[in-house]
């Protein structure tokens, strides 16, 4: 039972974040719709941009986690799991890039209309 659960919180992570990401597309569209219909400069891309990086990281972190991380810890080379923790960093070091871009386009975005 205790590794169901344990199991069911590394998925409902990766739901989390991929339904994040999709809040990101939705609040990117809802900016740029609302920025052509008061004729503001467009910032929403970033948050697109945000969402993009979100979801391919969210992807990459399921990937690495779920599919090469067993295999590799029992009888990958050195290379292998080179490769898996660069992939781990590449992927969390995305989440890092994604907020800071959600926080400047959010930024530019308030700046531009207040």
């Amino acid at each position: 039972m205790l590794s169901i659960l344990y199991r069911a919180s590394f998925y409902s992570y990766e739901i989390s974040f991929l339904i994040f990401a999709a809040a990101l597309f939705y609040h990117g569209a809802v900016l740029g719709i609302l920025t052509r219909a008061l004729k503001l400069p467009d910032w929403g891309w970033l948050a697109h941009l945000a969402g993009a990086l979100l979801l391919l990281c969210a992807l990459i972190h399921f990937y690495v986690y779920h599919s090469l991380s067993p295999q590799y810890m029992l009888t990958g080379s050195a290379n292998q799991l080179l490769l898996m923790y660069l992939l781990k960093t590449f992927s969390m070091a995305g989440v890092l890039l994604a907020g800071a871009a959600l926080v400047i386009g959010n930024g530019l975005y308030l700046k531009r209309t207040s």
